[in-house]
């Protein structure tokens, strides 16, 4: 029986959240150049270590464009495009900073308090600016604008929850 060694684990893991951090990059590029075209309207994507999925109404042929000005644009320097002021990295900060507010204001004591109410009222309000600031930060790690070593090996259209979606698959360059 095959058992992969240790380090060919840690190997493949850390290979596969780099391809994942560069699609996550790529996604956000490709959402960018689309909005700027007036392509898309309501569109979230979600990366993998393959690809991306781009979630909404659009035209296979406009993501395929897309996602090539996308990646030569990242790949001339770009990199602030894989940034998005509309990703998930930011819900998270914020939905995270405003669990860490509830468990302490729960702290100081049961029943409706002006005195707590005003302070959560406050809190959630700082955490809000407060997350607009760390989650493009937190972006800078979920994704990696470097995509020259990567490649598009298909673009295609295909449903999901009977939503229509295209899907970019992306493997290594050969």
């Amino acid at each position: 029986m095959y058992s992969p060694s240790p380090s060919s684990v840690l190997t493949d893991l850390l290979a596969a959240v780099r391809s994942t951090r560069q699609n996550h990059a790529w996604e956000h590029a490709t959402l960018h150049v689309l909005g700027g075209r007036g392509q898309i309207r309501q569109t979230s994507g979600l990366s993998d270590p393959s690809g991306f999925t781009l979630f909404g109404e659009m035209l296979v042929e406009d993501v395929d464009q897309a996602v090539a000005d996308a990646q030569a644009a990242i790949n001339e320097g770009r990199r602030g495009l894989a940034i998005h002021p509309d990703c998930g990295t930011n819900l998270v900060v914020q939905a995270l900073l405003s669990v860490l507010v509830m468990q302490l204001l729960g702290r100081a004591g049961r029943g409706f308090s002006v005195a707590r109410f005003t302070a959560g009222l406050l809190s959630m309000t700082a955490l809000s600016m407060a997350a607009k600031v760390l989650g493009p930060r937190l972006q800078t790690v979920t994704t990696l604008a470097d995509l020259r070593d990567r490649e598009v090996t298909e673009v295609y259209a295909l449903r999901v929850f009977g939503k229509p979606a295209v899907r970019v698959s992306v493997g290594a360059r050969m």
